[in-house]
């Protein structure tokens, strides 16, 4: 199984981090436990300092973090971490700000189709401003990550999760378009409609623990 099959298709495949001269060994790489608590301490140390002093310049800089390479850094951070905790929450909302902004007029497409397809309040939850253009999902991502940090923490995720369900179910019905047309891009679509659902049930989660107040 290649990288590509194994992170559910090329719109989530996980970035390759290249070690640069002078920075061949990175604390807690030989120790998953050291790395799973530096991964948990910087996740929470950003979370604080930005509620403790919230600024539009520092906000705007940490939403933008997964830009110009930056989701390689992340991905170094937190990428690992278990989907209930605060940096497996970060990874998973950066790489589908990631997906939204790299692949914009085919997360149009299926966004698109999904909202045909679903018959639940997904679509009001998630708040995405019509028409579906790939600026207003890209607003949506934006407002996503904002909302984690100065907003509404569980109301953030629960935008998220929604979308998810949405891309999830819109990439479920291309699948189902392409099949007796093009097989391998049906399998494609199968396989981001998947990591999509599987990206809101862990959302949707998260949000339940945060308000329970068992989030890690």
């Amino acid at each position: 199984m290649n990288k590509e099959e194994a992170s559910g298709g090329r719109l989530f495949q996980r970035p390759i981090v290249q070690a640069n001269e002078g920075f061949a060994w990175v604390p807690g790489e030989d120790d998953p436990a050291e790395r799973i608590m530096i991964a948990s301490e910087t996740a929470w140390a950003l979370l604080h300092r930005i509620r403790k002093q919230p600024s539009s310049e520092i906000l705007a800089r940490v939403i933008n973090l997964a830009e110009k390479g930056g989701i390689d850094e992340i991905a170094e951070l937190w990428s690992s971490s278990h989907a209930q905790t605060l940096p497996g929450v970060l990874w998973r909302l950066y790489l589908l700000r990631e997906v939204i902004t790299s692949s914009p007029e085919m997360v149009r497409e299926i966004y698109r189709a999904g909202l045909i397809e679903v018959n639940t309040i997904d679509g009001v939850v998630a708040g995405v401003e019509e028409p579906i253009t790939p600026d207003s999902l890209r607003s949506l991502s934006d407002e996503i990550l904002r909302g984690l940090f100065v907003g509404d923490f569980a109301s953030a995720l629960d935008r998220a999760a929604a979308a998810c369900m949405i891309f999830a179910a819109g990439a479920a019905h291309l699948a189902d378009t392409r099949e007796s047309d093009d097989e391998e891009e049906a399998t494609r679509f199968t396989k981001q409609a998947l990591r999509f659902d599987e990206f809101a049930r862990d959302l949707r989660f998260a949000s339940v623990n945060w308000r329970k107040g068992t989030f890690e």
